[in-house]
């Protein structure tokens, strides 16, 4: 805390406003918000200040502001020495300025107040969080607390006339209500706006200190008479400089350069210049209580990246399988380690297991559990299920008895199609129920295929995963979710009957759904490894090449483990495997230019979207690694789906800027089996565009290009010393240095200390890592609140049974 008593106070006889304004703000700076979370291209304790401004105009008229940039294209930011303020200037004109005053006045509001409220307003758009303070510098008040000591100070490089603003736009409200509130909290400041502000903070901890230089850094201030410059001693991050001279205003946005990413701050002001004429000219501006902000051209880019309309057969999975069937009834559809199967034996084994449910009593709609190992037992279930109209509940054998019951009791199925020596090892099993599809003679039974009374929209199966309550929740996924995503990533890879995929993935995560089916429906082959070897390296590799598979699919851990394994004996992948699909958990950079080292003519598509949108809806495919990306883009969503990126209060988020993800489209779930309230609140309706949306808790930003960055999972955001911290933009960076393979960052201390961030490390080649070279790494690339205080080596980062990295288990 700051000791009061021993200030560095002016002793002149003049002092005691100025004491009175350091103890006010003494009192205050512990509650204030910390200045606007902007996107950030360095750290800005990295960039030198020192330099003169360089100024730079837009345009002299609003028209001709600068138009926003395409992908790596940013013709406004111009090449000069690092450590120079950019100026970015826009005069409004005459009458647009005329105009916003007179609206003011009716309005009670001072041009000055319009202005910075029109700036808070901008920083909100641009901040991750809608509350924070930032920095008003007035140089009109200099006459009106003339004092010796005053003119000793401005003489002074220290002196600052400063007022911290803090703004708190949570909560949606009218332009006009948000400007009186400034007025009103300023005209409370205003006696205490004079401070000494480096006797300030020479008495302030390291903590305060970091809190309080941004805060100075981002500042709003109208431009001194003499000229538009700015001194070299001001630390400046941000600046919004107004003049008011022969009848216009000049706006001046000046940035530290490199601290902010390509083309933001010219967007910024973009932004601002167009709120401002909308005031000027529309009344209704000022009562509104929302504004879109954000540029109009992003709004078009997203708009036509969202238009991904494409037509969809009006077929379900076991329709599209059995027109395969009947086209080629020879072909290996399936090849597992016991046995392989034509796809006319598969049909006729999937119709004769429909048939022995129905003579069990199982109509269509109803769940029907599977409960397996991997095997070709598992294909035969689920076409078999799909064949009278049911649809398939997958539950991992390995479950605890406990879990594995809730899921039966809750999924209400009737039936579990398992295998033999399952209902041996599982007693539960042995209470309900079931049928051994491995010991089911299907000899005597009828060859006639099975027709399907199912539609498109019904369900064809329930996938349960994770919930926040500590119960899972069931995914009801429909035929025409699957279709969808199947049928146009087959076309988009061309993935047809000669075709092989190794399915890796457990049956109850839903990328095993794309293994199954797109196989199947492409007329291609399932390789199935052995259930006993599933997660043995050597097995999958061996399975490759005598198979010839041309298809992976699976989360990023695995195929780690695969390029760990041929680094290790200095093999290289069969020449058959063309692509390989990696999502379902973050893929690091690393791994995508290790497996190109292995393997340079493989595909690699990286993917996502979760179980609510069916296998996935968004994807991107690597060609080259951009040395200046921190983690592999999110992409562009895929056929038939859309994405938002939109703040807590459901507005969109500009380019670079951060928030939750919202996807929209085809292959959006039904909601939660037996679960509307956490289905209302999580599938909600797009407040603009009427669409049902799906709140995904993932966090992202929008790239120039259109791609989408993926940041993590809110459920990860750590919030510490009153910053939110994403761990995924630590871990994208840590993975960056060349001794470190992976990394997950965690908070430690939260039951008994003060919590402080914990980075958990993979070295690379069995490095030692000294903390303070990895602080020291970190700190010339993120602010020093988001360098972690311990850095713990692992030999593996544990994972969850779906082969995901279990961060519950990492914690200290």
């Amino acid at each position: 805390m700051i000791n009061k008593s021993q200030l560095n106070i002016p002793t002149l006889e003049d002092n005691e406003l100025d004491r009175r304004s350091l103890l006010y703000w003494c009192d205050r700076l512990n509650s204030l918000y910390p200045a606007p979370d902007l996107p950030l291209n360095n750290n800005p304790n990295t960039l030198d200040t020192s330099h003169r401004l360089l100024r730079r105009t837009s345009g002299a008229t609003l028209a001709r502001l600068p138009r926003p940039r395409n992908a790596h294209q940013d013709t406004t930011e111009p090449a000069v020495t690092v450590g120079q303020v950019i100026q970015y200037s826009q005069k409004i004109d005459p009458k647009t300025w005329l105009q916003l005053k007179q609206r003011g006045k009716q309005a009670q509001l001072t041009p000055q107040i319009i202005l910075l409220s029109i700036y808070t307003e901008i920083l909100t758009t641009w901040s991750k969080n809608p509350c924070f303070t930032i920095n008003v510098v007035d140089n009109v008040i200099n006459g009106d607390r003339s004092s010796a000591w005053l003119q000793e100070e401005q003489n002074r490089e220290e002196y600052m006339a400063t007022s911290l603003l803090s703004i708190d736009y949570a909560q949606s409200q009218s332009f006009l209500l948000r400007g009186k509130q400034i007025q009103t909290q300023l005209e409370q400041n205003s006696e205490y706006q004079l401070v000494n502000l480096n006797s300030l903070l020479r008495e302030l901890t390291t903590e305060q200190t970091d809190k309080l230089t941004p805060i100075l850094a981002c500042s709003f201030t109208s431009i001194p008479q003499s000229e538009s410059t700015i001194e070299p001693s001001q630390r400046i991050w941000l600046q919004l400089q107004y003049a008011e001279k022969e009848g216009t205003v000049e706006i001046n946005l000046n940035a530290l350069e490199n601290l902010f990413p390509p083309g933001m701050v010219a967007d910024m002001l973009e932004a601002y210049c167009n709120l401002l004429k909308r005031l000027s000219e529309r009344e209704l501006a000022w009562k509104e209580t929302t504004r879109q902000l954000i540029p109009p051209a992003q709004l078009q880019q997203r708009a036509e990246i969202n238009n991904t309309t494409a037509p969809i057969p009006e077929e379900t999975l076991y329709s599209l399988f059995i027109e395969r069937a009947k086209q080629q009834p020879q072909k290996i559809a399936l090849v597992t380690p016991q046995k392989s199967l034509t796809y006319q034996e598969l049909s006729h084994s999937a119709s004769q297991i429909g048939r022995r449910l129905q003579n069990l009593g199982i109509r269509p709609k109803t769940l029907v559990g599977i409960v397996m190992e991997k095997g070709w037992e598992q294909i035969v279930a689920v076409l078999g299920i799909l064949a009278i109209g049911a649809a398939y509940v997958p539950i991992d054998p390995e479950l605890p008895s406990e879990r594995l019951s809730y899921l039966l009791e809750n999924s209400a199925t009737d039936i579990v199609l398992t295998q033999s020596w399952l209902v041996e090892k599982l007693p539960l099993l042995s209470t309900i129920q079931h049928l051994s599809i491995d010991r089911e003679d299907l000899s005597s039974d009828s060859n006639s295929l099975l027709t399907s009374p199912a539609q498109p929209d019904d369900l064809a199966y329930v996938i349960y995963t994770s919930g926040s309550t500590g119960l899972p929740k069931g995914v009801m996924i429909s035929h025409r979710n699957v279709v969808n995503v199947v049928i146009h990533t087959n076309k988009r890879f061309q993935v047809g009957s000669g075709d092989r995929i190794l399915a890796l993935t457990a049956l109850n995560h839903d990328l095993s759904v794309y293994d199954i089916f797109g196989a199947l429906i492409a007329g291609g082959t399932i390789v199935m490894p052995s259930a006993a070897a599933a997660k043995f390296p050597r097995h999958w590799l061996d399975s490759i090449g005598k198979e010839q598979v041309t298809l992976w699919n699976s989360v990023p851990a695995m195929m780690e483990m695969l390029v760990n394994y041929l680094e290790i004996k200095s093999e290289t992948l069969p020449s058959s495997l063309r692509l390989a699909i990696l999502g379902g958990d973050w893929l690091p950079i690393s791994l995508v230019n290790r497996l190109k080292a292995l393997a340079p003519e493989l595909q690699i598509l990286s993917i996502g979207g979760p179980t609510e949108t069916t296998i996935w809806n968004i994807g991107y495919s690597i060609q080259q690694i951009d040395p200046t990306w921190k983690s592999i883009p999110y992409g562009q969503p895929m056929a038939n789906s859309k994405y938002y990126i939109l703040q807590s209060n459901l507005e969109d988020c500009p380019v670079w800027v951060a928030g939750q993800m919202y996807c929209a489209g085809v292959q959006l779930a039904q909601g939660y089996w037996r679960n509307p309230e956490k289905t209302a609140a999580n599938f909600i309706t797009h407040p603009r565009t009427g669409e049902r949306i799906y709140r995904t808790g993932d966090l992202g930003r929008y790239l120039p290009g259109g791609n989408i960055e993926f940041l993590g999972r809110a459920d990860f955001q750590i919030k510490l010393r009153g910053y939110r911290i994403e761990a995924g933009e630590i871990e994208s960076i840590l993975t960056q240095h060349p001794a470190i393979q992976n990394a997950v960052v965690t908070v430690g201390g939260k039951q008994q200390h003060q919590p402080y961030l914990v980075a958990y490390l993979v070295p690379a080649d069995k490095q030692n890592l000294a903390t303070k070279e990895l602080q020291n790494f970190l700190s010339q690339k993120l602010p020093s609140y988001m360098v972690p205080s311990r850095f713990i080596s692992l030999d593996t980062l544990p994972l969850t049974s779906n082969n995901k990295v279990d961060r519950r288990a990492l914690s200290i």
